[in-house]
């Protein structure tokens, strides 16, 4: 928990302590108005309390606030986030990825195997080249639904159809993608083709408390920046405020022919 969900927290018992004891006041001053008690003392405090329970509540009100705007204005970094466990066994000992996983050696993608983490509802699998000028050449949203419920959306078609034919397999542990699985530039891949010597490429596996504001991201080209595909994933469709919650990577070299 983080200081401003702390703050949050403190700020939301004060408001709802003030509010009881504001209104046990405001109903005691009440009756003893109605009935014409004449305990004047006793209606003052029970006024005087009521007063001291609305200025704090309104200022522990005001302070929650405050609070909210700088945690949910404030960039997300990476550090922030919780790292899950990302592996390839399309990745060698030595760090180099299969020839296979080239764009003009088959176009295969890599193996994948990443870490499920509680009840992440999904993830978006995104290669980078950051040698090549941060050039996009994986981005693939996943939901980890036992099966996609969307008929009308063709890529949540094809990944109901990879499931069933068990290219992808989903455990409440983890999550399984066979080298393959994605073979084209619609499925959402494009394999390493360096222009020439050997590029790192990274491949990042984030979860989403729901699908991004952006979509996917322009495949096979530059501009990939991971500040600037977080703050993507980061902008829910459906979410009010952080909708980037855990993250992993993995990477490997690959050579130019």
């Amino acid at each position: 928990m983080n200081i401003y969900e702390i703050i949050k927290s403190i700020m939301r018992a004060i408001c709802i302590i003030c509010y009881l004891i504001g209104a046990y006041c405001l109903i005691r001053w009440i009756v003893m108005f109605l009935s014409r008690s004449s305990d004047l003392k006793k209606r003052k405090n029970h006024a005087t309390a009521l007063l001291v329970c609305f200025i704090v509540g309104t200022v522990a009100t005001g302070v929650h606030f405050m609070a909210a705007v700088q945690q949910y204005s404030k960039p997300l970094e990476a550090d922030s986030l919780d790292v899950i466990a990302v592996s390839s066994e399309s990745i060698s000992a030595d760090g180099t990825l299969k020839k296979e996983t080239g764009a003009k050696h088959g176009n295969q993608s890599p193996q994948l195997t990443f870490e499920r983490a509680g009840d992440v509802p999904v993830y978006e699998i995104v290669m980078i080249d950051h040698d090549g000028g941060d050039w996009l050449h994986w981005d693939v949203y996943l939901p980890v639904a036992d099966k996609f419920a969307s008929a009308d959306d063709p890529k949540i078609v094809r990944l109901n159809r990879m499931i069933e034919s068990d290219l992808i397999e989903i455990t409440p542990e983890q999550v399984r993608i066979k080298e393959g699985a994605f073979e084209t530039a619609a499925d959402g891949y494009v394999g390493p083709y360096p222009p020439s010597g050997t590029h790192t490429y990274t491949i990042y596996v984030f979860g989403l408390a729901g699908e991004a504001r952006g979509g996917i991201a322009q495949l096979d080209q530059s501009g990939a920046n991971l500040d600037k595909v977080m703050e993507r994933l980061d902008d829910g469709l459906y979410t009010d405020y952080h909708n980037l919650k855990v993250w992993g990577k993995t990477e490997g070299t690959y050579c130019a022919d």
